[in-house]
């Protein structure tokens, strides 16, 4: 199998061609709780509530570190909006696999405190943007609702 080539019509796979891919689970297998100001406090204490849902400090801070050479640099009211997208568009789709590839499992959660989106949200917009099988998937998955 050594010198194959994976071509774009072969899935993605976490560790090599011989491991079968990842795949997000179905949206409905996550939970659609947001966080709650308590939880917030918790997880994240000393959080600006002005930096909260389409202004998250968690997003804008992923975007600007990982978007520096996008010609028109996202905000993180079109990362919330990208969420929510119900067809996304192609800049969408592309904003959402920057954020599979580039956000840390850390920015995942502070997006999840700072009420970006819920798992389930979440889930919905990677299914919808075609993007379920990003190896990153592999960690939203284990958010999955028991």
């Amino acid at each position: 199998m050594a010198g194959r080539k994976q071509t774009a019509a072969q899935p993605r796979t976490t560790a090599g061609p011989w491991r079968a891919p990842v795949t997000l689970a179905p949206s409905d297998a996550f939970d659609d709780r947001e966080a709650d100001e308590v939880f917030r406090t918790q997880f994240h204490p000393g959080h600006d509530p002005a930096q909260l849902g389409p202004q998250s400090r968690a997003v804008r801070n992923r975007l600007r570190a990982s978007c520096a050479g996008w010609r028109e640099k996202p905000e993180p009211e079109e990362f919330y909006a990208a969420i929510r997208a119900k067809a996304p568009s192609r800049r969408q789709r592309r904003l959402l696999a920057c954020w599979l590839q580039e956000a840390t499992r850390e920015d995942f959660l502070y997006a999840w405190a700072e009420g970006v989106y819920t798992w389930r949200q979440l889930a919905e917009a990677i299914h919808r943007a075609g993007e379920q099988t990003r190896p990153r998937c592999a960690d939203i998955n284990t958010l999955a609702a028991p």
